[in-house]
This record gives structure tokens, sequence and C-alpha cells, in this order.
């Protein structure tokens, strides 16, 4: 397999469905949305991914000190102190009042991430880096070259950046202008729906892969974001009808005079209870019942 089929998997259930297999190892993802649209954990959640296959993973942040961050992702259940000591894990507090020597100092980075070995990187957020140049021309050459020294890292790296806000028929854009750049766009959307507000995920951009093109829903849990694909839904109910097949063989090996009065099968709360599964449900009570 040549160096540019190589694949990276994303750490996001569903994502990789849409993307032929997961990221083009070594290529530069901008993945944006607004406040809200779940950015942080998205990148932190590929780093997981990697790390649970043994690649260690850096997050360099220019909006959160270290301290508060690792608080705030232990609600996930991402210990990183823990994994920093196991050397599996870095964290950059990149000073915002440094962020335009940021070039000039890459090399520095670069130095650190042979050191330990990273094979993946997240950036947060690179708005800050591109809004302190004043003119469009010369934000674009400062993002291109930002890319070049990225690219020398050899490592997959996410890039993430606020979105304009404007959530229309046009599509997505960055404050940053980022997505010109990188190899994918990722835009992630928290979108009001009546009372409530709905999450979408949609790859825009992905080169050297076949995607669909479409919005497709996705979910932050305890156990992450996901992303809510027709493969996904399979998958559950797969699950599904295995936990009744087991429950029907666990019912055959036990005698009648052994059964209880009454047996009910409870589901696990992590199913969703559609149309199918209301009936198998519905079906095994009524054996029950025999």
């Amino acid at each position: 397999m040549d160096e540019l089929s190589k694949k990276t998997q994303s750490g996001i259930p569903g994502l990789d469905d849409l993307i032929g297999g997961g990221f083009r190892k070594n290529s530069i993802i901008s993945v944006s949305g607004s406040t809200g649209s779940g950015r942080t954990i998205f990148g932190l959640q590929f780093l997981m991914g990697g790390i649970e296959q043994g690649e260690v993973g850096m997050y360099i942040s220019f909006d959160e000190k270290k301290h508060s961050f690792y608080e705030n992702m232990k609600s996930c259940g991402w210990n990183l102190a823990a994994m920093e000591a196991k050397k599996q894990f870095v964290f950059i507090e990149y000073p915002v009042h440094e962020v335009e020597s940021l070039i000039d100092q890459e090399s520095g980075i670069r130095d650190l991430i042979d050191a330990v070995g990273v094979e993946r990187v997240v950036l947060d957020s690179v708005t800050p880096f591109a809004l302190s140049f004043d003119s469009e021309d010369d934000r674009r050459i400062a993002l291109g070259k930002l890319v070049e020294k990225m690219r020398k890292w050899l490592c997959t790296v996410l890039v993430i950046a606020e979105d304009t806000g404007e959530h229309g028929i046009a599509v997505p854009r960055t404050k940053a202008g980022i997505e010109y750049v990188a190899d994918g766009f990722i835009h992630l959307s928290f979108i009001k729906d009546g009372m409530k507000r709905s999450r979408y995920l949609e790859v825009v951009k992905m080169r050297g892969a076949a995607h669909m093109h479409e919005m497709f829903p996705a979910k932050i849990d305890d156990e992450g974001f996901s992303v809510i694909t027709g493969k996904v839904q399979v998958r559950k109910k797969e699950k599904l009808k295995q936990a009744v097949e087991e429950k029907q063989q666990v019912k055959k090996e036990i005698m009648p005079e052994q059964r209880p009065k009454l047996s009910k099968f409870v589901l696990p709360k992590s199913f969703d209870y559609g149309k199918e599964e209301t009936e198998l449900i519905e079906e095994e009570e009524k054996d029950d019942i025999i």
C-alpha cells in the first residue's frame, strides 16, 4: 500500500463510513463549527482514538489553560494527566500574545513531535492566528505557510476553526479561511429546530476520498461525539436482534418448572426503540405469557 492510500481512523463512530475508511494519513483536515457544536470534543476524541491504537497524540491550544482543559475533559472519561504521565498525550498551551510567531517557532514543535513520536495533532483554534493578519491576502499567505510547515510534521492534523455563523444554503466557511488550503473540511452544525437544537455533521471537502454530500445527524453523549448513519442504525438493530436471540436461548435451557411466573426481558437503555424493535419486544413478551 502506497503512502497516499494509507488511512488514519478518525475515532468518531459513523464518520469513517462517510469518508472511505478514515482520513488520508498525514493529511491536514479543517474542522469548524459554532460555539457548542462539539469541535473540541471532536478533536480530542480523534486523539483518543489514536491512543487506543498506540499512537501518541498532541493538542496545541490557543484558547484554554491546561489545568481547566484537563478538568473539563474528565466528564468525558478522559484522564489526560494519566495519559500525559505515560507519554501517550502531549498538551501545548500556546500563549495568545505569541500566536503571530507560530510559523517562526514551528521548528520547536516539530522537534518535540519527533522526540515523543507524535502521530496525531489537533490545533485549537487557528482563528486567532489567522485574524492577527490585517488583509485577506496576508492571511491566506500565512495559512499556506503554516500548512506547509505542518506537513513536515508527518502527522495527521486536525485544525479547528470557528465558522462564520452563516447556516443557510451557502457552503459553510470559516473565519480563518483554512478550508481553502486544507486537504479536508468537516463542518459541525448546532441548529435550532423549534424549541430544541439538533447536531449535524457535513463533509464539505475530502481530497482523495469519495464522500457523501449531505448533512448527517450527530450526537454528543457520555461516549463522546458520533455520527448517526444508516450503518450505525443497522449495527444497533443487529445488536438488538442478538440480545433477543440470547434471551430465547436462555429460556430454552431452563426447565418449565424452573421458569419464573413473570419473565420480562429488559433491554439496555442505550438502545433506541423504533417500530421494528418494539415489535420484537412485544413478540418476546407474548412468548413469556404462553
